[in-house]
């Protein structure tokens, strides 16, 4: 794929990123879009980021409509 074999062990280990680099040449060496890539990017991202900041989040933000 022609990219450093340390940059797949990070983003194995979650310590980088999926770039748009790196998705497209995954796309095109395992024949899996580069959306998909990134989507999992995205999510694992979003998962994150919710465990560690939703309860300051629930704190601060009032919802706008009452569940």
């Amino acid at each position: 794929m022609s990219i450093p074999r340390s940059r797949l062990t990070d983003i194995i280990h979650g310590r980088k990123r999926i770039s748009i680099d790196t998705a497209l040449r995954l796309e095109r060496f395992l024949g899996m879009r580069a959306a998909l890539w990134l989507g999992l990017q995205q999510d694992y991202e979003l998962g994150s980021a919710r465990q560690e900041i939703i309860e300051t989040i629930e704190m601060e933000v009032t919802p706008a409509i009452a569940s």
